[in-house]
C-alpha cells in the first residue's frame, strides 16, 4: 500500500494533522500577511508608518497601522483576527455606527420589528371586530327581548314601576311630564324657548277614543300632544294649537306644515281631522291660570296663526 510523506506547515513546520500546507488558520494568515509584505513597496510601508496605532474592533487590541487591512467603511480590523461569526460582525457594525451617530439594526431585528407591528395591527383589527360582534350582538338581543315581551325592555326598578303607572293613568302628570321634556328638547336642539300660555288641560287626552290621523285605537297610555303649527316654525303651546293623536303619526308629521299633513292624510280621515281642529278651535281659552315654572308666554294668540288652513 502506497504511504504519503509526513507533512509539515510551511509556516511553523509542525508535523501531524496539516492541510492545505498549514496547520492552523493563523498559520495561513500569517504566511499570507507575510506575502503581502513582501509583495508591497516601501514607499506602501512608509505610509502605513506614518499613520497612528488603532485599535481592532474584534479582538480590541492596539496594533501597528500596518496590521490593518484596508478598509472604507470606517472598520478597524487586523489582518491576524480570523473569520468572524455573525455575532462578532454585528457588535463590530454597532460600534462603527455608534461611533458614526447613526443606528444599526440587523436582519432579524429588522424582521421582528416588522412582525411585531403586524402583529399589533391585527390584534387592533381583531379586538375591532370583537367590539362591532359584541354591539350587534347585544343590539340582537335588546331586539329579542322587545319581541318577546311585546315592547321595549322597561326597567323593573320599583319608583320606575310607579312612574310609569302614574303616567299612563294620571292625565294632569302625563301632560306635565310631556311639556316640560318637548320643552327642553325644544331648547336644547333649536335654542328656542317654548312659548306656553297654559291653556291646555289634560283633558285634551279625554277628547278622541281614536287618533284623528289614523283611526287606531288611543288610550291615553298611547295618547301624544302635536302642535299644529309645529313650535319650531312659531307655533305655541296653546290649546287652539294642539290637538292628541298617537305617537307614530305624531312621529311621521314632525315638524310639517299642518295643511301638508292633512292634504297626505286619505280623504275620509280629513273629515274627521276638521272636525277636531274646528272642536279645538271653539274651545278657546280657558281660566286657568299659567305656570310661571314652564310657561313664558311672549306674544298674544291674537297676533299669531294657528294653522294655516286645510286643502
Amino acid at each position: 500500500m502506497r504511504t504519503s510523506p509526513p507533512r509539515t506547515c510551511k509556516w511553523c513546520g509542525t508535523g501531524g494533522h496539516v492541510r492545505y500546507g498549514y496547520c492552523s488558520k493563523e498559520c495561513s494568515a500569517s504566511a499570507k500577511a507575510k506575502r503581502d509584505r513582501d509583495r508591497m513597496s516601501a514607499q506602501w510601508w512608509a505610509r502605513y508608518d506614518e499613520q497612528p496605532d488603532k485599535q481592532c474592533d474584534v479582538c480590541r487590541l492596539v496594533k501597528a497601522a500596518r496590521e490593518f487591512r484596508p478598509a472604507h467603511n470606517g472598520s478597524h480590523v487586523c489582518r491576524a483576527c480570523p473569520k468572524r461569526s455573525p455575532e462578532a460582525r454585528s457588535a463590530q457594525r454597532r460600534r462603527i455606527a455608534r461611533r458614526n451617530g447613526v443606528s444599526y439594526r440587523t436582519d432579524a431585528e429588522r424582521r421582528r420589528d416588522g412582525t411585531r407591528a403586524k402583529d399589533a395591527e391585527r390584534g387592533k383589527a381583531l379586538i375591532r371586530r370583537l367590539l362591532k360582534k359584541v354591539a350587534a350582538d347585544s343590539v340582537k338581543r335588546l331586539k329579542d327581548q322587545k319581541r318577546r315581551a311585546g315592547g321595549p325592555a322597561l326597567s323593573q326598578h320599583p319608583a320606575a314601576v310607579a312612574w310609569r303607572e302614574r303616567y299612563n293613568t294620571d292625565p294632569a302628570f302625563r301632560l306635565a311630564q310631556a311639556t316640560r321634556t318637548r320643552a327642553r328638547k325644544l331648547r336644547k336642539c333649536s335654542g328656542v324657548t317654548m312659548i306656553d300660555d297654559g291653556t291646555v288641560l289634560p283633558e285634551i287626552f279625554a277628547e278622541h277614543s281614536e287618533c284623528p290621523y289614523c283611526g287606531i285605537d288611543m288610550p291615553m297610555s298611547r295618547a301624544t300632544v302635536d302642535h299644529m303649527v309645529p313650535l319650531t316654525k312659531g307655533g305655541i303651546h296653546s290649546n287652539r294649537n294642539v290637538i292628541a293623536c298617537c305617537f307614530t303619526c305624531n312621529t311621521r308629521k314632525g315638524n310639517k306644515d299642518f295643511d301638508v299633513w292633512v292634504s297626505s292624510l286619505p280623504a275620509g280621515r280629513r273629515a274627521v281631522v276638521e272636525v277636531a281642529v274646528a272642536r279645538r278651535a271653539a274651545v278657546g281659552t280657558s281660566s286657568h291660570v299659567p305656570s310661571q315654572r314652564v310657561c313664558k308666554l311672549a306674544v298674544s294668540l291674537d297676533t299669531r296663526p294657528i294653522y294655516l288652513g286645510l286643502t
